[in-house]
């Protein structure tokens, strides 16, 4: 047998062995450990999410809860909603406005008055 071939086939033996190493290691000390810890996470979770669900449900449930958020969020996207209907060209950037900037009272003011500028208002 050659002296290079047999080089190469203890490279690609070393390679593997290399390869088999870093992939035992990956499971044992990464993969494993991980996994116990979200199984865990998961079973200590699941103990009392029932009592967490109840609680959700009795606080965001409220009939009247509910009615004042969609009012509220209904008045809050005004200006997409206008800019939606009327299939304004920069509707996504004035959704996006709306949607970051909306919470001050500044940026919801800029947002309807861009859903309301035309083309042709933008030309002069």
């Amino acid at each position: 047998m050659d002296r290079s071939k047999l080089k190469n086939m203890l490279v690609n033996i070393v390679a593997v062995v290399l390869l088999l190493g870093v992939l035992y290691s990956t499971v044992a000390f990464l993969i494993i450990p991980v996994s116990k810890f979200m199984w865990v996470m998961l079973i200590g979770s699941a103990k009392d999410g029932y009592q967490q669900f109840i609680a959700f449900v009795e606080t965001v449930m409220h009939w009247d809860m509910a009615f004042y958020l969609l009012l509220g969020l209904s008045i809050y996207l005004v200006p997409t909603i206008i800019a939606f209907k009327k299939k304004h060209p920069s509707r996504r950037s004035i959704f996006f406005t709306n949607l970051f900037f909306g919470w001050s009272v500044i940026g919801w003011v800029l947002a309807m008055i861009w859903c309301y500028s035309t083309a042709e208002s933008r030309r002069i």
